[in-house]
């Protein structure tokens, strides 16, 4: 049995009945980093393309889009008062 779960898994494998399950992730990791999901408790840590969230399912402050789609989030274009520039 193995201690812990795989890059981009998360789980308990060594308890009884425990299991190794993919991040939820949104495709907004690097799921060659060994840090871009906590192999415990499955929380997104390091989201790309401007994400952000426990699932990295909204966009950081300062960006808006579609955490899902494939344009993701872009940056916001606005000047003082929320008006573009």
């Amino acid at each position: 049995r193995c201690s812990q779960c795989a890059i981009a898994y998360y789980g308990s494998p060594t308890e009884p009945g425990g299991q190794c399950q993919p991040c939820s992730c949104n495709n907004n990791i690097n799921v060659d980093d060994p840090d871009a999901c906590d192999r415990r408790t499955g929380v997104c840590l390091k989201c790309l393309f401007n994400t952000a969230g426990g699932n990295c399912e909204t966009c950081r402050p300062g960006f808006y889009g579609d955490a899902f789609g494939p344009e993701k989030c872009v940056a916001c274009d606005c000047g003082i008062g929320g008006v573009p520039d």
